[in-house]
């Protein structure tokens, strides 16, 4: 039994005792599993990964795979000479933040977009955490396909694993359709290279065989970070605890600012959409019945009342952000942190951030249990995909888009309407009104902290 078939079996255990749905479980048990190795007893099915590199997956897919390389290249955390765990990585590039923006193109259902992290893309989110950590990086970014072809092979030939920004559209194992193309980057790592293939670190628990094709093509599908790679090139420089401790304060900071001050690295003009000033905007338009942009007249009813339900549900549990819109995950970096530098300060932020993730998992349930039999359907297929990307994927390309083509025509053919969608966008903004509460309740007691 391999080690996803394992971590399958797993999950199906937990949901079948709990009644969570699929990823509520899988991110539970990620949210616990400090490590993922590959199991010495099937290590031969990985052939060509780097010895020592034994750490896959994780709870989001780039900080992920940022802790798995730096756990491969000894970078530890200066508090306990440990490696640093996901969610201190992800505490260390900034933290939490919000942002809200509905996009409509003629022709097309609108399209929500909810993030929920300090800075909006991956790139810019893991931009602080070299220095932060003290570790020495070398980046390398261009437009030539055989420059980049030579960086990549230069740091596996010195078994570095780089760190590579993808399309997610242009990787086969998520078997999305093209012309979702150049919209969703993400960070990869290469984990070793078996002939002309190479061995992925992307989310799952074991590595992903591309070829190097694949691979390429995918590397040059983001047009902003097209060919960008980073790589750990030398030892960690030391810190001491109190040093590493005025770096966690600056990194605390962003989250203050990104939700206080709405500042996650977009223009100011947008900032309106960016933290408590943009959770507030969303809370209201989701009941404005008079606003042109509010969810009473763009996300009514039909397919594109579908397209709001899914899209708020992906924002918040899975796309760039840890389950139940990261604010666990964060409250466990608090909750380490306070730990491991005796700040007790930061624990009363971390409770309230606690209690916020329990809303925003409320804020699941109502999109998740609205009266509509294709509405629930496809929340059932959107589940099928998430086990068959834990699975091997390098098998169930063709499955995953016959699901995706599969709820893109349910949803099509919705005919949910305004009596079923109203009542969850009231129960919904109710809810947001709570978070709201909370999250403001939470950066005060950050605030605090900061001073101690």
């Amino acid at each position: 039994m391999t080690k996803q078939q394992s971590f399958k079996q797993r999950v199906r255990e937990r949901l079948n005792k709990t009644g969570e749905r699929y990823t509520t479980a899988r991110s539970q048990l990620l949210a616990k599993s400090a490590k993922r190795s590959i199991a010495t007893d099937v290590a031969g099915a990985f052939p060509g990964v780097f010895p020592g590199y034994e750490q896959f997956g994780g709870v989001q897919s780039d900080t992920s795979v940022l802790c798995n390389v730096y756990a491969y290249s000894g970078v530890v955390n200066p508090l306990d000479g440990k490696p640093f765990t996901e969610a201190t990585v992800s505490g260390l590039c900034g933290g939490l933040g919000f942002m809200y923006a509905v996009f409509e193109y003629k022709g097309y259902d609108p399209m929500l977009t909810i993030t929920m992290r300090s800075k909006t893309m991956p790139e810019t989110f893991l931009a602080p955490i070299a220095d932060r950590t003290g570790v020495s990086s070398e980046v390398s970014q261009t437009t030539s396909a055989k420059v980049a072809r030579k960086a990549l092979d230069e740091a596996i030939e010195a078994k570095r694993p780089p760190m590579c920004v993808v399309d997610t559209a242009l990787l086969p194992h998520y078997g999305l359709p093209s012309q979702i193309v150049g919209m969703y980057p993400t960070y990869v790592a290469v984990a070793g290279v078996d002939g002309e293939d190479v061995w992925v670190d992307d989310r799952g628990v074991a590595p992903v065989r591309l070829s190097m094709e694949q691979f390429t093509k995918a590397r040059g599908g983001y047009k902003k970070a097209k060919h960008l790679l980073v790589t750990v090139t030398q030892q960690q420089r030391p810190q001491d605890a109190d040093t590493f401790i005025g770096v966690l304060k600056e990194a605390i900071s962003d989250t203050v600012r990104a939700l206080e001050d709405g500042d996650v690295g977009v223009p100011d003009s947008f900032k309106v959409n960016c933290g408590f000033f943009g959770m507030e905007k969303f809370r209201a338009l989701l009941v404005d019945p008079k606003n042109r942009k509010g969810w009473h007249k763009v996300f009514a009813s039909g397919s594109a009342a579908v397209a709001g339900f899914q899209r708020l549900h992906d924002c918040v549990q899975y796309e760039y952000t840890a389950p139940l819109a990261g604010r666990a995950f964060y409250a466990e970096f608090l909750d380490e942190v306070a730990k491991k530098a005796k700040w007790s300060a930061l624990s009363s932020a971390a409770k309230l951030f606690r209690n916020s993730a329990g809303a925003w998992g409320r804020v699941i349930e109502a999109v998740t249990s609205v009266e509509d039999d294709d509405v629930r359907k496809i929340f059932q297929l959107s589940e099928r995909r998430g086990e068959l990307i834990d699975a091997d994927r390098t098998h169930v390309t063709d499955e995953l888009l016959a699901i995706y083509n599969e709820m893109q025509l349910l949803a099509a053919n919705c005919n949910v309407n305004e009596k079923t969608t109203l009542p969850v966008y009231e129960r919904v903004s109710e809810i947001i009104a709570e978070i709201i509460d909370i999250e403001q309740q939470a950066v005060e007691a950050l605030k605090v902290a900061l001073t101690k």
